[in-house]
């Protein structure tokens, strides 16, 4: 069973020992999604199932927003979907103003190379995006 790692308050994370494309695996043999690669992206989880929500910072130590003049999230969209990857933004996200975000909801029928396609997809979409 593959899991997808959450951010929550509190929680203990597990160590990562191994790693290959976008699965890793921890000391208990657990292997997990890693979707949450780049450096433009603060994290990974949010949502059920495979719907999940990315956040996009400019500094992923202080989660440091980018400006909001960028409209990043609409930027990802636009890059994504040349590359044949639909991906659904929203901005200011954070006050209303700042902060922004992509929505993935990929099929529930889905294979590990459609996935593998996604992030690889996602990644070049917020590269090109951020100029990285």
């Amino acid at each position: 069973m593959t899991h997808v790692l959450h951010r929550r308050i509190g929680h203990r994370y597990p160590t990562a020992v191994s790693g290959k494309g976008i699965s890793i695996r921890d000391a208990d043999g657990k292997d997990y999604i890693d979707a949450s690669g780049g450096i433009a992206v603060s994290c990974l989880g949010r949502g059920r199932g495979l719907f999940r929500g990315l956040e996009l910072v400019a500094d992923r130590g202080t989660k440091e927003p980018f400006d909001p003049a960028r409209k990043l999230h609409a930027r990802v969209k636009q890059e994504a979907m040349m590359r044949g990857l639909m991906v659904y933004p929203t901005g200011g996200t954070i006050d209303g103003t700042r902060g922004d975000h992509v929505l993935l909801a990929p099929p529930f029928i889905v294979d590990r190379a459609a996935i593998d396609a996604i992030v690889d997809r996602l990644g070049d979409a917020i590269d090109s995006a951020t100029g990285r």
